[in-house]
């Protein structure tokens, strides 16, 4: 990423939480959704959007066969799990009509892009379901303002895209992964060694930690050469990650 884009991306991260204090300020000053309607310019938006995406549905299906993961989630909570069986499962909801989940070959494909100011007060939950075992081959998740939990995911790769919100990933990465965090918080707890990985961290104002080792406000970046032929990349401007290590 070249170094002007990292600092816009910075100063809009900046001005995404100062927006986001100030609908906390006015949630806590008791500001409802509904007083927004008595504002022509938040009236006009809701107008929008109330015909188009406040379904509010239950989702509930069964897959087979799936190999990849390609998930992106704007404001929902997300937990990963076991499968009591040996089928894939996906539930949802308070879901709105921007809500997609398909098998495309062996990717199951979900996207949801409910915006952040119309899910007040219906909070979109969507669980996946995981058979014990599963070994995916690729990973690729990107969560906004939401939160995704993982209680376990093994991978062969896993790519990772954090922007406002959390992500919690429980698990192992058997070939690299890349993993991208703008304000938010990315906690990944490996059933690895720290040195089955070689090392490309950045980090702007924020933190990084990995293993024992932790990074803040690198110039340009951090490479650690493990020769271990596996790579993880790790870029974060001024939230958090943290990778730890529980491999023997």
């Amino acid at each position: 990423m070249r170094k002007s884009t990292k600092i816009w991306l910075i100063i809009a991260a900046v001005l995404a939480v100062v927006g986001i204090a100030f609908c906390i300020a006015g949630a806590a000053c008791g500001v409802s959704l509904s007083e927004l309607r008595d504002i022509p310019f938040y009236r006009e938006r809701i107008r929008e959007h109330e015909g188009t995406d406040r379904d509010d549905f239950e989702f509930s299906q069964d897959f087979d066969g799936i190999e990849k993961l390609d998930l992106e989630i704007d404001v929902t909570e997300m937990t990963i799990t076991e499968s009591q069986d040996g089928s894939f499962h996906v539930y949802g909801s308070h879901l709105g009509k921007s809500f997609e989940c398909r098998q495309d070959g062996k990717t199951l494909k979900l996207k949801s892009e409910r915006e952040f100011f119309l899910s007040a007060g219906r909070e979109e939950t969507i669980t996946i379901e995981v058979p014990k075992g599963t070994v995916f081959q690729k990973v690729e998740m990107e969560v906004g303002v939401g939160s995704l939990e993982a209680e376990w995911l093994d991978c062969e790769k896993l790519k990772l895209e954090c922007g406002v919100g959390s992500v919690l990933v429980n698990g192992q990465i058997r070939d690299g992964g890349e993993i991208e965090c703008g304000v938010g918080e990315v906690v990944l707890a490996l059933d690895n060694k720290e040195e089955d990985f070689d090392y490309k961290v950045s980090c702007g104002i924020g933190s990084v930690l990995v293993g024992e080792n932790s990074y803040s406000g690198i110039p340009g970046e951090k490479k650690i050469d493990n020769g271990a032929g596996r790579k993880m990349e790790i870029e974060c401007g001024i939230g958090s990650v943290a990778v730890t290590f529980e491999g023997e």
